[in-house]
């Protein structure tokens, strides 16, 4: 089993930690008034401890929530992200199918290039490591996009 990747999962280790904690702690607390030496002492807190174990109940809830609702917005702005550089990928295609030959099949060879890149990226983004060669791609696509020549054939408005 390869575990150089082990942060890759790290938030459910994180969740792990948080069941097995609540459950050693609803243990410890069991023991402390069951079989402990001070079980009878502790008894005697009858009215005490109620109002604190629900204030611990309702920050460990907050807790949940406030993590489960960060979960999601990572997701959707993750989401969000793909959907936007896909969008542009195919605004990019259409834009490219009014250009002259050569120029066309160029330039749908480098986004063909960068769209493959970018998919190839993907595994390493869930490693949180990134590709040098989307990196070149883009600065591929990018200078092509932004040549006089390009800007002559679109037009100033659609290079802009």
């Amino acid at each position: 089993m390869d575990f150089s990747n082990w942060h890759t999962y790290d938030h459910y280790g994180y969740a792990l930690v948080a069941i097995f904690g609540t459950f050693a702690a609803v243990a410890a607390i069991h023991w402390l008034m069951q079989r402990s030496p001070w079980a009878a002492w502790v008894r005697t807190l009858n009215g005490v401890v109620p109002p604190f174990i629900n204030i611990i109940g309702v920050l460990f809830g907050l807790t949940l929530a406030f993590l489960a609702n960060d979960t999601w917005n990572a997701h959707d702005r993750a989401m969000n992200a793909v959907y936007k550089e896909a969008d542009a990928l195919r605004s990019l295609v259409v834009l490219a199918s009014q250009l002259e030959e050569p120029q066309r099949s160029q330039l749908r060879e480098a986004l063909t290039d960068y769209a493959h890149a970018s998919v190839g990226e993907w595994p390493l983004l869930a490693q949180r490591k990134s590709s040098p060669d989307v990196s070149t791609k883009a600065d591929h696509l990018l200078v092509m996009l932004s040549s006089p020549r390009t800007a002559k054939a679109a037009g100033d408005n659609v290079q802009a």
